[in-house]
């Protein structure tokens, strides 16, 4: 076996083992809980299956729920995305 990262072409086969286990799985949740989880993977996963760099600024609530603005760069961009991530909260006033 090779164990190796996962890449672009790799989601839909991703997806398709995570629906198996979701559709036949055991486990219970709320429907807020699931819809908030659903939201969560549609907007965070794709960045980490494609091994791309990702920062999350927060920039406050929302009913007492945390908001953030995230960005994501091309893959090696680690230092550039945290030099726009720096720059993005001094413009708009958050706190890193």
């Amino acid at each position: 076996m090779q164990i190796r990262q996962a890449n672009e072409a790799d989601i839909a086969e991703i997806q398709a083992i995570y629906a198996h286990h979701v559709l036949t799985g055991t486990g219970t949740f709320d429907e807020e809980q699931d819809a908030v989880r659903q939201a969560t993977i549609a907007v965070t996963s794709i960045a980490g299956f494609c091994g791309l760099p990702e920062v999350t600024l927060p920039a406050g609530s929302v009913a007492g729920a945390p908001v953030g603005l995230s960005l994501v760069a091309g893959p090696g961009q680690d230092r550039g995305l945290l030099a726009l991530a720096c720059d993005a909260a001094a413009v708009l006033g958050l706190s890193v």
